[in-house]
């Protein structure tokens, strides 16, 4: 079953970053411009430790963002570091 969102429609290009941003300076920018200091976006990217992908690839529907699904925890951090990116 799909999740339920509050529209169908896309959002405005650049309002936030794609799937495979990687510039932490980018991001710090992109999320300052919304009121989010360098802190909040720490603990909202750790927020996707509890995440499911629908959309990237949609033949992995529902699969986690980490690597302990379900689990509110900081492997989101270790596992999508860039010193270890994901395959």
């Amino acid at each position: 079953m799909w999740p339920q969102f509050d529209t169908q429609r896309a959002n405005p290009p650049g309002l936030v970053p794609g799937d495979n941003a990687t510039d932490g300076q980018y991001l710090i920018e992109l999320f300052r411009n919304k009121t989010f200091n360098p802190r909040d976006l720490a603990a909202l990217v750790g927020a996707h430790t509890v995440g499911q992908q629908y959309f990237v690839d949609p033949s992995r529907a529902g699969q986690s963002l980490d690597s302990s699904p379900g689990v509110w925890d900081v492997r989101f951090y270790r596992d999508f570091s860039l010193a270890n990116p994901p395959q």
